[in-house]
C-alpha cells in the first residue's frame, strides 16, 4: 500500500511540476535577427534620393526561439519620416521582409517590432539628397605657405538648396601644377588635405600658384587657380622693444612728433595699414607712413606718429596700442601685425637757457686760455610726470670752434660732452674761433632730437 502511496505522489508532483513550468513567460527567449541589402558604416546605413543603387533598400526580420503557432510578422515604422516604408510586408521563412525608400535628406531611425512578444530592434538610416553642381565661388583665392586653411570647402558652391551632401561626404581633390601640368613627386608631398578638410601648404612648395578640382561624387568642378603668398616675417619696429611705453608730449602751440622705421620680410606684394587713434576733436595721435624701400623680400616705412594738441589732458598717462598691420595687397588678408603702446602727456611746452644774453640769445666766449670762465645751463619751465626732472638735452655744435663739458678729466684734459641732464653747469671752450667769429650750439630735448619745431639754438661768440 505505502508503494503505491508513493508512486502515486511522485506522479502528483511531476504534474504540479510541468504545469508550474508551462505558466512561465512563452517568450523570454524570443529575438530578432535583422539583415539589410545595404551594408552599414558605424551602424548607420547611408540611402540616396533617386539613386539607382542607394535609392531603395530591403530590410529582413526574423523571428528566433519563438513559441508554437508564433505569427511571424512583424511591423516596420519610420520614427522620423525621412523614409517611406512599403505597405505590402513580404512573408519570409520565419519572418518578414519589406523596400524602404528615402524621401527627404537627414537622419532616420526605423523601429521593427514582433507582432507577439514586444521584442524591438532599430535600424539607423541617413538620407542623402544629391547636389546637381558644384563651383568655385571666390574669384580669388590666395592662401599662405606654411599655414593651414580649415575646411577648405568654404570655397565651394553646391547647388541645390537643400541638398546635405556635404555634410556626409567629404570633398575630393585633384592637385595639379597648371591645368596640362602635373605636380612632381615632391610637390604633391608639399600640398596636403587632411579628412578634416583642411588644407596645408608647405614652405618648402616654391611655386607662385597651382590649380585644384573638387569632386564631390559624380560631380567635379572646373580647375581653380590658387595664388601661393609668402608669410609676413622678421618684422622690427627699429628703437621700440615689445612692451615698451612710447612717450608723445604735445601743447597749445606745437605738435611733436617721433619716427619710427618699420621692416617686414615677405616674398608677397604686402601693404602697411592702421587705424588712427581716435576722430575727429577726440582725436588722440596723427599717424602718417611712408614707403622707404621694397626690393627684394624687404619692406620698410617710416612710420610719423604725434600727439594731437589740445588733446593730452584729457588722456594724460594712458597708454593707447596702435597696431600695424602687414596686409596683402592681392586680397587685403591681414597676414601679420605688430603693435606700438602710445601715451600722450603735455609736454614742458618751454625751457630756459640760464646765463646766456637774453637779447639775442648769446654766449661771450673767452681765449682758450680761460679755462670754464663760460658757462649756461638749461632748465624747464614745467615738469611733465612723463619728462621727469632728468630729462636730457642733446646738444649740436662746431666741435672745430668749441667745447662743451661739465668736467675735467684726471690729466687735466676737457671731456666733450654732447648731452647733457637739466640745471647742470656746461662749460664753453672757443678751439678755433676768431675775435668777432661766433658758433651756434642747438639745444633740443633727447625725445624730440632732430625736430625743428623744440629745437632752440644760442650764439657763442669770441
Amino acid at each position: 500500500m505505502k508503494k503505491v502511496l508513493t508512486i502515486f505522489s511522485l506522479i502528483i508532483l511531476a504534474f504540479v511540476g510541468v504545469m508550474i513550468s508551462g505558466c512561465g513567460d512563452k517568450y523570454e527567449k524570443l529575438s530578432l535577427s535583422i539583415s539589410t541589402s545595404i551594408a552599414s558604416q558605424n551602424d548607420v546605413i547611408t540611402l540616396v534620393i533617386g539613386d539607382n543603387e542607394l535609392g531603395t533598400m530591403e530590410i529582413t526580420a526574423n523571428v528566433n526561439n519563438a513559441p508554437k503557432n508564433f505569427n511571424y510578422k512583424s511591423s516596420f515604422v519610420s520614427l522620423m519620416g525621412k523614409v517611406a516604408v512599403s505597405s505590402s510586408v513580404e512573408d519570409v521563412d520565419k519572418g518578414s521582409k519589406v523596400t524602404i525608400t528615402p524621401i527627404y535628406p537627414g537622419e532616420d531611425t526605423i523601429a521593427i517590432t514582433t507582432s507577439e512578444g514586444d521584442k524591438v530592434e532599430y535600424v539607423r538610416v541617413r538620407v542623402i539628397k544629391r547636389a546637381t553642381s558644384i563651383n568655385f565661388v571666390s574669384e580669388d583665392i590666395s592662401l599662405v605657405r606654411g599655414s593651414t586653411t580649415e575646411n577648405f570647402a568654404q570655397y565651394i558652391e553646391v547647388k541645390d538648396s537643400d541638398t546635405n551632401e556635404t555634410l556626409i561626404n567629404n570633398f575630393s581633390y585633384k592637385f595639379m601644377l597648371s591645368p596640362n601640368i602635373e605636380l612632381s613627386e615632391e610637390q604633391s608631398r608639399q600640398i596636403t588635405i587632411d579628412g578634416a578638410g583642411n588644407l596645408y601648404i608647405s614652405n618648402d612648395f616654391e611655386s607662385s600658384s597651382f590649380v585644384v578640382k573638387a569632386m564631390l561624387g559624380t560631380l567635379e568642378t572646373q580647375f581653380k587657380t590658387i595664388n601661393v603668398l609668402s608669410q609676413v616675417e622678421n618684422i622690427n619696429v627699429e628703437g621700440y622693444n615689445a612692451g615698451d611705453i612710447v612717450d608723445l608730449y604735445s601743447n597749445d602751440n606745437e605738435m611733436y612728433y617721433k619716427t619710427f622705421k618699420v621692416t617686414a620680410k615677405s616674398d608677397s606684394k604686402i601693404i602697411l595699414d592702421y587705424d588712427n587713434l581716435g576722430e575727429g576733436d577726440n582725436k588722440w595721435f596723427d599717424i602718417s607712413s611712408e614707403l622707404l624701400e621694397s626690393s627684394g623680400p624687404y619692406y620698410i616705412w617710416n612710420v610719423k606718429i604725434s600727439a594731437v594738441k589740445n588733446v593730452a589732458s584729457a588722456i594724460n598717462n594712458i597708454t593707447y596700442p596702435l597696431q600695424l598691420r602687414f596686409v596683402y595687397a592681392s586680397n587685403n588678408q591681414i597676414a601679420n601685425n605688430t603693435t606700438i603702446n602710445l601715451r600722450s602727456s603735455s609736454a614742458p611746452n618751454n625751457y630756459v637757457i640760464n646765463n646766456i644774453n637774453a637779447s639775442d640769445n648769446s654766449i661771450d666766449v673767452y681765449s682758450n686760455d680761460e679755462v670754464g670762465v663760460s658757462y649756461f645751463s638749461i632748465s624747464h619751465n614745467n615738469q611733465s610726470e612723463i619728462l621727469g626732472e632728468n630729462q636730457s638735452f642733446k646738444l649740436s655744435y662746431d666741435k672745430d670752434k668749441i667745447a662743451l663739458y661739465t668736467q675735467i678729466d684726471a690729466g687735466g684734459e676737457i671731456v666733450a660732452i654732447d648731452e647733457v641732464s637739466s640745471d647742470t653747469r656746461i662749460y664753453i671752450k672757443a678751439n678755433g674761433l676768431t675775435l668777432g667769429a661766433t658758433a651756434e650750439i642747438k639745444i633740443v630735448p633727447e625725445f624730440y632730437d632732430g625736430q625743428d619745431a623744440y629745437t632752440k639754438t644760442i650764439t657763442a661768440r669770441y
